[in-house]
């Protein structure tokens, strides 16, 4: 496909061939400034201290236990592998009576009322900055007016025009467009 690009590519006129290149010119700088308000914007929200993070998850009972006695079992038995010591911590949690669990299930209830809260924050900052990005994104979409097309003198040089090859149509801003033979019809 490269090798018949660049055979079409020979035969194009140097006309047409000026035209691809201010097009590619264009296009480049039109790049080159999105891309620069897009570096301005970052550093705005990072000026602004937008930068948010996710509350942690909650634990579960299980997880508050494993936190306190992981310790105690290693302590206990220095030379035991990671994976002996939480069969160990697992036995434990087995045989710890009802009145432990629920301690144990108290301590994770309020660590998931902390969550609730944080994420309840975390969700208002997150559409807050949603706002403000749109609100400032309005200014970095493309129109397409971005781009002027000399329609006059695209395909009329002396070589093999570049409707012969495929089929043409026009886009929605007035330029000749190649058809995607792939693309649904």
């Amino acid at each position: 496909m490269m090798k018949e690009i660049g055979r079409q590519w020979k035969n194009i006129s140097e006309k047409d061939k000026a035209w691809y290149q201010s097009m590619a010119l264009k296009d480049k700088e039109r790049y080159r400034r999105e891309m620069d308000e897009m570096n301005k914007l970052k550093e705005y929200h990072k000026l602004d201290n937008c930068e948010l993070k996710r509350p942690k998850k909650c634990l579960s009972s299980y997880m508050i236990f494993v936190r306190e006695v992981r310790c105690r079992v290693t302590q206990e038995f220095p030379d035991m592998n990671a994976l002996d010591v939480m069969k160990e911590v697992g036995r434990r949690w087995q045989s710890i009576s009802g009145e432990d669990k629920s301690y144990y299930q108290s301590l994770a209830d309020k660590d998931k009322e902390r969550f609730k809260r944080e994420n309840q924050q975390y969700m208002k900052e997150l559409e807050q900055l949603d706002s403000k990005l749109k609100s400032s994104k309005k200014n970095l979409i493309p129109t397409g007016d971005d781009l002027e097309v000399d329609n006059e003198n695209f395909g009329h040089g002396n070589s093999k025009s570049f409707e012969e090859d495929s089929k043409v149509s026009i886009g929605p801003n007035g330029k000749k467009m190649r058809r995607d033979p792939n693309m649904p019809k």
